[in-house]
């Protein structure tokens, strides 16, 4: 097993982070996440208690923490023409253990290619074979950087410390979906302790780090919604992704991505590796009990403009993006014409 972290606690200080919902809390070996407004269990002054999320409302999130861990070791040899690596020393795995009962992706945790990600597609006694999930090269691999097997995050298992209520919902975008404004594109509805999609069952039903997610309430709402896992020891990788339709300036269109920092802290927008373009914004929602119901619009806007951000007062290069908060991520028409590769390092 990896090393774990020493225990940190950490209160997130910035009134912009607080604004929109985060207090992250980490302990050795995991940590927690709360979810929603970070003052839920206080006092409400009405003789009850604040609710992460109040009744029949959107809040916007993504996920600050690694999964469980099932395995750490090192690179022995790999095969880039067919995504297969193996491990060193004889785990003595069973065929396709990987596989059988609940997804697990393979993570690249050192070296030059520190952070990239696969789902594991099948497994020989020291090997895995993987589709990949982030971008990155398997010819930048080095015998004997650290690689981690993980159970992937899925929609059982991300709240699974929080007290649901029936019918509440997590809602996901396709990535690759074209334009701006998009619907959500998924939704999972839960009810008796399981989750299920338009076909039935869906609890193994996979949800990526990186990626905005919006979790509904009904009607009572959620008293406490909060993640525990891992704090990550390697980068955490994301895609930017421009797609221009049309091959005249005319035909260009912007793109809305869904993201999050899959951090579990804190970070300053200017300090963020988003090879922003002029015109780009990042778009965030307010988590807050305060704002309520479904749908909601836009709290904050900041715009990318000559190398720093701004918002309706000024220069916003300080303006903290919370753990656990997802945003729209807004590519403008003219921005280059490539998807990027967003790398942030470990906290």
């Amino acid at each position: 097993m990896s090393a774990r972290k020493p225990a940190i606690l950490f209160i997130a200080a910035a009134a912009t982070s607080l604004a929109m919902g985060a207090e992250p809390i980490y302990t050795d070996p995991v940590g927690f996440v709360k979810m929603g407004d970070p003052s839920a269990g206080l006092d409400d002054g009405a003789g009850g208690t604040i609710k992460a999320v109040p009744a029949n409302t959107d809040v916007f999130l993504c996920i600050p923490l690694e999964a469980e861990l099932a395995f750490s070791g090192t690179i022995a040899s790999w095969d880039k023409g067919s995504n297969q690596i193996t491990v060193s020393g004889t785990p003595g795995w069973a065929a396709n253990s990987w596989t059988t009962d609940v997804p697990y992706s393979v993570i690249i945790s050192s070296g030059a290619e520190s952070g990239l990600r696969g789902l594991i597609t099948a497994n020989g006694d020291s090997s895995v074979t993987f589709t990949q999930t982030t971008l990155g090269d398997l010819d930048n691999l080095t015998v004997g950087d650290s690689i981690e097997i993980r159970k992937c995050w899925t929609v059982s298992t991300l709240f699974a410390n929080s007290n649901l209520e029936d019918l509440c919902e997590i809602k996901t975008y396709f990535r690759t979906l074209k334009g701006i404004n998009q619907s959500t594109s998924t939704s999972f509805t839960y009810y008796a302790g399981v989750w299920y999609d338009s076909f039935g069952p869906a609890d193994n039903a996979i949800l990526y780090p990186g990626e905005l997610i919006v979790f509904r309430s009904t009607g009572s709402g959620v008293e406490n919604l909060a993640v525990f896992g891992d704090v990550a020891t390697f980068n955490q990788r994301n895609e930017i992704i421009k797609d221009i339709q049309g091959e005249v300036p005319e035909d260009k269109d912007a793109e809305d991505l869904h993201l999050g920092t899959s951090l579990p802290i804190p970070r300053a927008i200017g300090a963020l590796d988003l090879h922003a373009e002029n015109l780009d914004t990042v778009s965030f929602y307010n988590n807050r009990v305060s704002a309520t119901g479904t749908k909601k619009s836009v709290s904050q806007i900041l715009t990318f403009y000559d190398g720093n951000w701004y918002d309706s007062f000024g220069v916003a290069d300080s303006f903290e993006v919370p753990p656990g908060v997802g945003f729209v991520y807004r590519r403008h028409q003219d921005s280059t014409g490539a998807s990027l590769e967003w790398n942030e390092p470990a906290p």
